[in-house]
């Protein structure tokens, strides 16, 4: 169930707080305005401890509320807040955007026994790797080792200890090798299917193999050449919570530039500005679509996902925006694969422990 369940107003009597609490499944109460500005909190045993001090159930629950919980903020990484978690006893942590407003709910038991979800992951295996040779002459790309495990392999773990238990992986280029180390999963603690390109299709044809069975909820599409410290869960959530056609995870990119740029006005300079930083949202090739999405993929043709994230926005589906500030590389070069080898097994290891 949402988060959105536990949200109660002000006003809200004890008795009615107490029976959300209960239907909703959560320990707490969020207590907000009717613009969603966070007011304060109530945990399940704040009103018990209400009760026992002879508080009346017809009491305005904003009388026992806690008005300085303790917050994590959007722009947080899903490590900090799991820290923050930590670092306080707290299991429960209320997320909000920067202007105060409740943007969703952390709880601390879904980091270490996350819910069970029947959403699919999509792992998208089938690239040459070109830019990495001669490294992928003989190995494809996710199967290359980065810290003590293979792309590939930690991919799977983490989706494991998200709570997600059936992943279909597209495989072309020495896919044979990918099934042959992978298998059906069972390894892994999930159930691993494979779609079968028979040429190259892109970062979004093989989705069009993706049977019927597969199709009764949304889909989490990744690059099999990513490693990111993301909750997938999250995101999962967040596009449920938008009712959105497509989400696309970005990251935002700091870019410098090594000369000086001139800023004009026809004929006449009005500044220079000395290597300055260029900003932007790159895609992160991480995604979430709604089955039916997968109907304008044609079939056995090369397509990538701009392509369809573009078609999805032209026929007017919704696309929503999920802004990740977790660590995040795409192994595409030589130059990120070292780079990898020192940052991942120094720093994000333990997000799958051995």
């Amino acid at each position: 169930m949402s988060w959105k369940s536990c949200t109660v107003g002000p006003d809200s009597t004890l008795v009615d707080v107490s029976k959300r609490l209960v239907s909703a499944g959560y320990m707490v109460a969020l207590v907000t305005d009717d613009s969603s500005h966070l007011l304060g909190i109530v945990a399940d045993s704040d009103i018990c401890k209400a009760i026992a001090r002879g508080v009346e159930l017809d009491e305005p629950i904003e009388s026992i509320m806690n008005t300085h919980p303790i917050v994590g903020y959007d722009d947080q990484s899903f490590t900090e807040h799991r820290a923050t978690m930590r670092a306080k006893s707290i299991y429960q942590l209320p997320i909000l955007d920067r202007d105060h407003k409740i943007v969703g709910l952390r709880m601390l038991d879904d980091t270490i026994h996350p819910m069970q979800r029947t959403t699919t992951a999509v792992i998208m295996a089938g690239g040459l790797g070109n830019r990495l040779r001669p490294l992928t002459d003989n190995c494809p790309k996710p199967l290359l080792k980065v810290g003590k495990r293979r792309i590939l392999e930690t991919i799977l773990l983490q989706l494991k200890r998200q709570g997600f238990r059936r992943v279909l992986i597209s495989v072309n280029y020495l896919g044979e090798m990918i099934q042959s180390e992978i298998g059906d999963g069972s390894n892994f603690g999930l159930e691993i299917e494979y779609l079968k390109e028979s040429k190259r299709l892109g970062t979004a044809g093989a989705l069009a193999k993706i049977p019927a069975s597969y199709r009764n909820e949304p889909l989490l599409v990744m690059n099999g050449d990513i490693l990111s410290h993301m909750s997938y869960s999250s995101l999962v959530d967040f596009h449920r919570e938008q009712d959105a056609d497509v989400t696309i995870v970005a990251r935002e990119h700091f870019q410098a530039v090594p000369f000086g740029v001139v800023s004009f006005n026809g004929d006449r300079v009005i500044g220079i500005q000395e290597k300055p930083h260029q900003h932007c949202f790159i895609n992160a090739g991480v995604y979430v679509l709604k089955a039916g999405l997968l109907n304008l993929i044609p079939q056995d043709t090369f397509y990538d996902m701009p392509t369809l994230v573009n078609r999805a926005i032209g026929e007017q589906n919704s696309v929503s925006l999920f802004r990740s500030t977790d660590y995040w590389i795409d192994i595409g070069t030589p130059e990120d694969f070292e780079r990898a080898q020192v940052e991942w097994e120094d720093r994000y290891q333990e997000i799958v422990p051995d």
